[in-house]
């Protein structure tokens, strides 16, 4: 039975209210909404599906894109992975070089650079000559630089004076000639060379290393003594960067880097007071800087150390002359067995001997070497 309102079914079984009468609430229109609204969900069901088979279907040639992009990524990743693990390893092998290497594949870094400094020609001495030709004689893999300080009223000769045959024996020989004032120049120690006649030769002489090495680094000797041995240089000079090598009497000074500041307490020494410097040798300049460096004692010094005196022969008995094959490395254990490398002139060794470790050069009389 319908309910009073409702005159009429419509097409389909539709409820039409009766003209200019209202909508009448029914039990047929409780159902209504719940038809409607399951066909709305179906209709977004199959919207939300058809849109994702849509969205699903990437075309093939933007996925081999988006692969190949990928590997570039990861291939750029993995190198600069790979650079900073390089340069972190670098970083720590100058901190520590040896760290993580085995003791007999710790090598050591080689002295490559020897200087000789001489006041005047080198040529002109037999004993400077010596000293520059028995070091590049056994050191051969050593480039040995040798410089003249001239004065003005001297000559600047391109090579040694009638000693040509030095240079032509010994390829790793290098000649600088230099005027003092322009060696000295813009130096703090310039002045010691305007009045180089009042202060001593030696002096002078410790000045100008010390310049060459505030420069250039590497390990400069005097040329009061000579080679004996092939010794190895890695073995008597082998020191970290941040270290000089020295001997307390100023034959050797050997330091990896250039501006050390022991050379700059060293400068400071030679341009002290004028009066103290007249008096000075360079013994006295080198314990005068060991002193004020080191602050106590010179063994425990940091940024130093100090060369052992054995390696300098304190004898000249032909029992501890070298045998004929000086092609050795200096080992430990001739350091050990107090074997000494280099020896002075003023020591009692024969005119034969010297010829044996400077056959460019010809010792005529004792005074040639003295």
């Amino acid at each position: 039975m319908i309910s009073s309102g409702w005159s009429i079914i419509g097409p389909k079984g539709a409820l039409v209210p009766p003209t200019g009468g209202a909508w009448q609430r029914g039990a047929e229109e409780e159902t209504r909404p719940l038809v409607d609204s399951d066909v709305e969900h179906s209709s977004r069901r199959v919207t939300l599906q058809a849109s994702a088979r849509i969205l699903g279907q990437v075309p093939k040639h933007l996925t081999a894109t988006f692969k190949i992009a990928f590997l570039v990524v990861g291939l750029i990743f993995l190198v600069v992975s790979g650079i900073v693990l390089v340069e972190l390893e670098l970083t720590s092998s100058l901190i520590n070089p040896y760290k993580g290497l085995p003791v007999k594949w710790q090598v050591r870094p080689k002295v490559t650079r020897v200087s000789f400094v001489s006041l005047g020609l080198c040529a002109d001495s037999p004993r400077c000559g010596c000293a520059v030709e028995s070091m590049a004689r056994l050191n051969p893999d050593v480039v040995c630089n040798v410089y003249n300080i001239l004065d003005n009223n001297e000559t600047s000769p391109d090579n040694f004076t009638g000693n040509n045959e030095i240079l032509s024996r010994y390829p790793n020989v290098r000649l600088h000639n230099m005027d003092g004032y322009r060696y000295f120049n813009k130096s703090p120690l310039l002045s010691l060379w305007q009045h180089r006649r009042e202060v001593s030769r030696e002096v002078l002489l410790l000045a100008a290393r010390v310049l060459d090495l505030w420069d250039n680094s590497g390990a400069n000797f005097d040329t009061s003594f000579f080679t004996l041995r092939k010794a190895s240089l890695a073995d008597i000079m082998g020191q970290d960067d941040k270290k000089i090598m020295v001997d307390t009497k100023g034959r050797v000074l050997s330091v990896r880097r250039p501006c050390h500041a022991f050379l700059n307490e060293l400068m400071m020494i030679l341009n002290a007071d004028k009066d103290k410097v007249r008096k000075m040798r360079a013994r006295d300049a080198i314990v005068a800087t060991l002193d004020d460096f080191c602050v106590g004692d010179p063994t425990e010094c940091p940024g130093v150390t100090i060369l052992p005196e054995r390696l300098f022969c304190t004898s000249s008995t032909p029992g501890r002359l070298p045998p004929d094959n000086h092609h050795r490395f200096l080992d430990l254990e001739e350091f050990g067995a107090d074997r000494c490398v280099w020896a002075d002139y003023k020591r009692g060794y024969p005119e034969r001997y010297l010829r044996r470790f400077c056959p460019s050069y010809s010792f005529r009389t004792g005074v040639d070497i003295e």
